[in-house]
């Protein structure tokens, strides 16, 4: 039989542990290393396609630019909207003229203006005319009437140190893309089916 307690002894209770083991944080530590790991590339490897891909559209944007410029009946222009990042052609109101006041710069309809992503900022576009650089916030670059384009550069500075460059030269209606390496970025090819026999084929 065993003895009755003792009354007029205390036991003494041993507190539960609440910090971790280094073996815990080790293994948190490396899990979280595998993910960035995972995540990281996977987030740049998606903002660089971003950025390509937006330099194409400033490119046919650009495009459109230069062949509203040289066909169309309107004075043309390309304005930024720092509020909204969009890089967008606009057209000169013949409707104010008419109604006698003076002639306003709008958005042209036809071509969707070009919404630049979160990580270019209005710094990150840099716009010149033969090597000056100009301001086109607050007013459009725009050509006089009769008058070649001059050359116009864009540059677009992306992620991680990335400049994309389109160059539209003076008297040309195409422009080139140059990546950061100066090279070009690779653009979509239009394919004329006549010539290689595959006109009536379904695409």
């Amino acid at each position: 039989m065993f003895p009755p307690p003792d009354p007029t002894r205390r036991f003494q209770t041993r507190p539960y542990a609440t910090g971790f083991t280094l073996l815990e944080v080790i293994v948190v530590v490396v899990l979280l290393a595998l993910l960035s790991s995972l995540t990281v590339p996977r987030i740049f490897g998606t903002q660089k396609r971003v950025f390509q891909q937006t330099a194409n559209q400033v490119a046919d944007l650009m495009l459109m630019y230069a062949q509203r410029d040289r066909l169309g009946q309107k004075p043309v222009g390309l304005l930024y909207s720092e509020t909204d990042n969009w890089l967008m052609l606009v057209v000169l109101s013949e409707d104010d003229a008419i109604q006698g006041i003076d002639p306003s710069w709008e958005l042209d309809a036809t071509v969707a203006p070009v919404k630049l992503p979160s990580f270019i900022e209005a710094g990150d576009l840099v716009v010149y005319t033969d090597g000056i650089s100009v301001d086109i916030r607050d007013w459009p670059l725009a050509n006089s009437p009769g008058r070649d384009l001059p050359t116009i550069e864009i540059e677009l500075y992306g992620p991680d140190g990335q400049l994309a460059t389109v160059v539209l030269p003076s008297g040309a209606i195409a422009p080139d893309v140059y990546g950061f390496d100066q090279y070009p970025i690779p653009r979509a090819q239009a394919i004329d089916l006549d010539a290689i026999g595959r006109s009536r084929e379904d695409w």
